[in-house]
């Protein structure tokens, strides 16, 4: 499914080498809080707590292929400048942007630890995206 054999090896913070390749199709894009499992895309959410754990109990192997979202490069079109009245409006061009991830072998036991990073920086996130639609009912006039 990925291409991360046609990656650059880097090397992480922390020492671990791993593979930086570009997602070229939409299977292959991932979320901040998405982990590509030896080839299966998994939320890292409660629900998805038990398929990926018995994915990677079913891995024969002691270390696995884990992919993350590394980073994303974009183009951003430029603020239009005030132009005179007889000028054509400029042709908007489509941003283009290119997404990285990251491929790593790392032990089941590491695998497992980064679904629950990411499950509880997602946790994290919905709880605040939460108490601030609260905060906002509460300070919003009627």
């Amino acid at each position: 499914m990925n291409n991360y054999k046609d990656g650059k090896e880097i090397t992480l913070d922390g020492g671990l080498k791993g593979t930086l390749w570009v997602a070229k199709n939409e299977d292959e894009k991932l979320s901040f809080f998405e982990l590509l499992l030896s080839g299966k895309k998994y939320g890292c959410a409660e629900e998805d707590r038990k398929p990926f754990q018995e994915h990677l109990a079913s891995i024969p192997d002691q270390r696995c292929d884990i992919s993350f979202l590394h980073s994303i490069t974009c183009e951003i079109d430029a603020k239009p400048r005030r132009r005179k009245k007889v000028e054509p409006p400029p042709v908007r061009v489509e941003n283009k942007s290119v997404q990285y991830n990251c491929t790593v072998k790392v032990s089941k036991q590491l695998a497992q630890s980064m679904f629950e990073g990411m499950a509880v920086r997602l946790s994290n996130v919905a709880k605040l995206i939460a108490e601030g639609i609260v905060r906002d009912k509460i300070l919003t006039p009627k």
